[in-house]
């Protein structure tokens, strides 16, 4: 409040003398003037400027410790929770590796019993649609063979005949 109204006492002091002033002196003041006004202005600026860079700095500062203290607690947990879950994870794939390979036991012993009914079918065994018959395959009347299509018992090779073949 006093520097308000020292700024106002030297504004009336300073007015007073310009009036009073000759005019050379009058335009040496108003340059003096102008020249510590925009001192003061150039001072307030940089003041400003400077509790602004300050504030900054320490909010700056503020967060840094706190990111110090904040991000090695949350790298733990991040830290706990991976090692909890890998954890989990090879227990589950131990448990299946143990039932894959009483699955196998199964398998091999049911194959050395002797029992060839329950053989598992690859893919290759699975009919597919080629293997589908279709109507040109079907058998017709004219393909049943009659009554003279059947062989007689003479018509049937016997041992000799095969050895005489042999020989030729």
């Amino acid at each position: 409040m006093k520097h308000k109204l020292v700024k106002k006492t030297l504004g009336k002091v300073a007015k007073k003398t310009m009036e009073l002033a000759p005019d050379e002196i009058e335009d040496k003041a108003k340059d003096k003037l102008e020249d510590k006004a925009n001192e003061m202005i150039k001072d307030k600026i940089q003041q400003k400027a400077q509790s602004e860079a300050d504030k900054a700095a320490v909010k700056i500062q503020e967060v840094k410790q706190k990111n110090q203290e904040e991000i090695p607690r949350k790298a733990n947990k991040a830290k706990e929770k991976l090692q909890d879950a890998l954890l989990t994870t090879q227990s589950k794939l131990k448990n299946v590796k143990e039932a894959g390979q009483e699955y196998q036991e199964k398998i091999s012993s049911n194959s050395k019993s002797g029992t060839t009914n329950n053989k598992i079918k690859g893919a290759q065994d699975i009919k597919g649609v080629t293997n589908i018959k279709s109507v040109q395959d079907i058998k017709g009347a004219s393909d049943i063979k009659s009554s003279m299509d059947i062989k007689k018992s003479t018509d049937v090779k016997t041992i000799q005949d095969n050895k005489s073949l042999l020989s030729n």
